[in-house]
């Protein structure tokens, strides 16, 4: 036993061979298997309303009770968590569409991900300062793609008098459109990585998502104090907006997030000359190339992220797709029983 382990820490590759040869890697999968995850997904808010239907049952419990929405997902030796923080405050510039003329692109409420990989989660230090920061970048983008998130939903109905109150000036331009006084939620999503066991693209995707699922944007009081709105506590037996005496919106009810679409990513790994591994462990993805391969929707083709490595030929990459499809069809499934329950 102890010349196994020596011989898996030392030479990795030829601990695997003989593995692959049988088309069986060590911890049991098949090559194109991906490791089954044990994803759990919740809100407090989402657990009040859950608990007022249902007075005699306990509301689910999320990850992390602090935050708007939470994860965590566990597969192998992975462990992630994910929290959702909702924010209000001015539009930002949003990507062009697909399809817009001329590239336009609007401005309004968006989603943010950051992907921390801290070095005592057992990450080496280039995934710490590179691939969490090119992971971060592809999840942003994907969870701002409108097949995937209508970003339109953010939109706050907040009175006009919040925009006074933060910008004076904005009520003497009679020319303003009512969209310059128009406030918009953010989402920042910050995924971090607990215990690292190879998965770089899979598991943060899955934990991403499944907090942004769970999501219900919170109640807000308009607090003529702070001249700014306060969130309400999860608890309050709010049932619908109430309006203040002119008629002005002065508190909101929030509303829960909708995705059009469940987005996952796998990765695969070549750890022998003509053999790739889907979702490989921390000692396959050491042994050559890496890529990413994202499906943005059920039905959709796979767009290919080169991690690592050299480049890499297309055929081999367009059959390598064709070998991923199962693995994306099981983590879409996993990941809608964790949020539809």
């Amino acid at each position: 036993m102890g010349d196994c382990e020596l011989l898996r820490r030392a030479c990795p590759r030829s601990f695997i061979a003989p593995f692959l040869q049988r088309r069986v890697r060590p911890d049991g999968r098949r090559p194109s298997e991906v490791r089954s995850a044990e994803i759990v997904a919740g809100g407090p808010y989402e657990g009040a309303r859950q608990s007022e239907g249902c007075p005699g049952s306990a509301p689910p419990r999320p990850p992390l009770a602090a935050a708007h929405a939470s994860s965590s997902v566990r597969a192998g030796a992975d462990w992630w968590f994910a929290a959702v923080e909702c924010k209000l405050g001015p539009p930002v510039p949003l990507p062009p569409r697909n399809g817009s003329p001329h590239g336009e692109c609007g401005s309004g409420g968006r989603v943010v991900v950051v992907v921390d990989m801290p070095r005592i989660c057992g990450c080496s230090q280039d995934d710490t300062v590179g691939t969490s920061r090119e992971v971060s970048r592809h999840l942003t983008a994907l969870l701002n793609d409108p097949s995937v998130f209508d970003c339109g939903q953010l939109q706050f109905p907040g009175h006009p008098a919040a925009a006074v109150e933060a910008d004076p000036g904005c009520g003497d331009n009679h020319n303003n459109s009512s969209s310059s006084i128009k406030f918009y939620w953010h989402l920042e999503v910050r995924v971090v990585c607990l215990q690292f066991g190879g998965s770089l693209f899979r598991a943060p995707t899955l934990a991403a998502v499944a907090a942004l699922g769970a999501l219900r944007i919170p109640d807000v009081e308009w607090d003529p104090q702070k001249k700014w709105w306060s969130l309400l506590p999860p608890s309050s037996d709010l049932r619908e907006d109430q309006t203040g005496e002119g008629g002005e919106l002065v508190v909101v009810r929030g509303h829960k997030v909708v995705l059009h679409a469940l987005p996952v990513c796998v990765t695969a790994c070549q750890v022998l000359h003509n053999t790739w591994v889907i979702d490989p462990t921390q000692e396959e993805r050491q042994l050559g190339p890496l890529v990413g391969l994202v499906s943005p929707a059920q039905g959709a083709p796979l767009s290919v992220h080169k991690l690592q490595g050299g480049p890499l030929d297309a055929l081999l990459l367009q059959q390598l797709q064709l070998a991923a499809a199962s693995a994306i069809d099981e983590t879409r499934n996993q990941l809608a029983k964790a949020i539809l329950g």
